[in-house]
């Protein structure tokens, strides 16, 4: 029925990020340094390590980023959609290795995209568009009972049953 793929435009309206401004790119062997001023945590050695990662998920911050985001006004000049972009590309390489057991990559955005584009898949959602649009389900009131959850066969069986309507080629 076609192809299609995420592309930046996709990140700006889903996430509202920049795809416009400076590469984002710098040394992955920042100092500790740099960590301990910036976060004020030991990133790499010692209790400081478990510290810097987010509790909830696991998930961190490179260090490469880290000189980026040591001035305030200077975050907004960089194109932070590209390198989202940029990542998931790379990330879903390494998802389809047999030998992957992790989800990489920005996992919220890849499925608010799959909602937005094939809306078949998506929960009845009462909120009404807003910018960014992935804030549309950001929300509680969302209604699952016509997409079970964990039901992987359900969601292919879904896939198999995609007609050329039911994606949302433009938006």
């Amino acid at each position: 029925m076609g192809e299609c793929t995420v592309t930046l435009e996709d990140v700006h309206i889903l996430l509202g990020l920049s795809t416009n401004g400076k590469a984002v790119f710098g040394n992955v062997q920042q100092p500790n340094v740099l960590c301990e001023q910036m976060l004020g945590v030991d990133l790499i050695e010692g209790e400081g390590r478990e510290r810097g990662r987010d509790q909830g998920t696991g998930n961190s911050v490179n260090f490469m980023y880290s000189s980026l985001l040591e001035d305030i006004d200077e975050i907004k000049t960089y194109s932070w959609g590209s390198v989202v972009l940029a990542y998931l590309y790379c990330s879903l390489c390494k998802n389809t290795k047999y030998d992957s057991c992790t989800f990489y990559g920005c996992a919220f955005f890849l499925q608010t995209w799959g909602w937005w584009r094939m809306p078949v898949l998506a929960p009845k959602n009462p909120h009404i568009y807003i910018f960014p649009y992935a804030s549309r389900f950001n929300a509680t009131e969302l209604d699952y009972t016509k997409t079970p959850v964990n039901k992987i066969i359900f969601y292919r069986q879904l896939y198999d049953r995609l007609r050329p309507h039911d994606f949302i080629w433009r938006p």
